[in-house]
């Protein structure tokens, strides 16, 4: 969804929210005119207003995204340690016993996905440590301790595996959801611009012949004076009537 409006969403936003203070000052004459003006229809607006300015202008809209980045970046560079440690462990306490040794590599993932999570392949550690958690029994473990694998270790490698597969879901949740949620802002932007552009089409008939209050409700004029450009499209309020 587009904006409606020629300037920026923030420019917008602080333009509408000193059109609601006008309102405010001048409130007693819109509830004159109707009482679907009074309390709480201005209150509202201005709770629309300043949650997206929290919510979107007030924080790195990309800040969830980087997160889970680094959160996925973070737990695949440890995990990545405790499962070399444990395939040397592996290949040292069964070297007497390759067909074992061969087994468990192949059968904990070690033999497809080392080579590519060694090098920090996200997609290849995540492989790794489904495999490995998916295909570690109790037999497997208790054989693997016997011959000195760490069993911290392997704690480690099956927290990370469901944590790790946990954060690259979300990570890839909000990459995909990037356009949606722009498309979702700009809809609730031109909802405030709306409701802007109909607050200065009554408040300038209303004040029509009293010029300081007229240019009050003047979206236009209000972004001028917030040195803003508004553009030259910008819809005239005070064409109306």
């Amino acid at each position: 969804m587009s904006r409606k409006f020629p300037c920026s969403g923030l420019a917008m936003l602080i333009a509408a929210s000193t059109l609601a203070e006008n309102f405010e000052q001048e409130k007693a004459a819109f509830v004159a005119e109707s009482p679907y003006y009074s309390d709480p229809y201005i209150v509202n607006y201005k709770t629309a207003i300043d949650l997206i300015l929290t919510t979107v202008f007030g924080i790195d809209v990309k800040g969830g995204q980087k997160t889970a980045t680094r959160q996925v970046n973070h737990i695949a560079l440890n995990s990545k340690e405790d499962l070399g440690m444990v395939r040397d462990q592996i290949a040292r306490g069964f070297r007497n016993d390759p067909d074992t040794r061969d087994s468990l590599l192949d059968a904990l993932g070690f033999t497809s996905a080392w080579e590519s999570a060694s090098k920090n392949n996200q997609e290849g550690v995540l492989a790794l440590l489904l495999k490995f958690r998916n295909n570690l029994g109790p037999e497997a473990r208790a054989a693997m301790e016997a011959k000195g694998v760490s069993p911290v270790r392997i704690d480690h490698i099956l927290a990370n595996a469901s944590a790790l597969n946990k954060a690259n879901i979300d990570q890839e949740a909000l990459k995909s959801s990037s356009k949606e949620d722009t498309g979702q802002v700009n809809a609730q932007l031109n909802e405030i611009y709306d409701q802007a552009v109909d607050i200065c089409k009554i408040g300038h008939r209303l004040f029509k012949g009293d010029e300081l209050k007229q240019e009050k409700f003047v979206f236009k004029k209000i972004l001028e004076n917030q040195s803003t450009s508004a553009g030259e499209e910008y819809p005239e309020e005070e064409s109306v009537g």
